[in-house]
């Protein structure tokens, strides 16, 4: 392999690893139902039964949490995560966490996206 075509192969290798890290693997599918179902088992078990102040602790895992479901692959994930992320991002709520919880591991689709809007 002569320098000209491992400085091309470099170059390339370099370009798809910094597109993939900036859009996440765009494209590549979403989080999986599974995925999102242990994170937000995993974050119920911090915030559940907790004062709100200890919540409020969690409010990054929260984001992290609603940024997952928003890119889910399953879409009604996806549209339950947009859900949070416009109307309930900045309150850590184990109400919450457990609806998408249930809905990740369980499908119990929560009442927002089965009751017509007002």
């Amino acid at each position: 392999m002569t320098f000209t075509s491992r400085f091309r192969t470099s170059a390339v290798a370099v370009t798809l690893l910094a597109v993939t890290s900036v859009c996440g693997g765009c494209g590549a599918g979403g989080a999986t139902a599974a995925r999102i179902c242990d994170m937000a088992a995993e974050l119920h078990g911090k915030v559940d039964d907790v004062p709100a102040d200890v919540q409020d602790r969690h409010l990054g895992e929260w984001h992290d949490l609603i940024d997952t479901a928003v890119g889910a692959d399953d879409s009604g994930l996806a549209a339950f995560g947009e859900h949070l992320d416009r109307e309930e991002r900045q309150d850590v709520s184990s109400a919450r966490v457990e609806d998408l919880r249930e809905f990740a591991c369980e499908g119990e689709v929560p009442r927002e996206l089965t009751s017509p809007e007002p």
